[in-house]
């Protein structure tokens, strides 16, 4: 992740259960999908080598993270850019 969301570390269980609800919501997805070029639902329901490859390849961590920071910037709300 690039982005700190708002309230950390006290509000991270909060800003975890936003993240499950967006994941959720189809025109969430939708506008992740657009503003970033990668597909949430790529990783839902994908064959077990698909899913050792997409993790291997670090694909899977690149995604999530995309979706965390996209989910911060535009649902949350961040606090600062991370150093990271």
């Amino acid at each position: 992740m690039k982005l700190i969301p708002m309230g950390m570390p006290l509000m991270f269980e909060a800003w975890a259960g936003c993240v499950g609800w967006a994941a959720e919501q189809k025109e969430v997805r939708e506008n992740f999908t657009t503003v970033t070029g990668f597909k949430l639902e790529h990783l839902i329901g994908r064959a077990s080598i698909d899913a050792m490859i997409d993790k291997a390849t670090g694909y899977e961590q690149q995604v999530l993270a995309a979706f965390c920071d996209y989910v911060t910037e535009h649902i949350w709300g961040q606090q600062e850019k991370s150093t990271v």
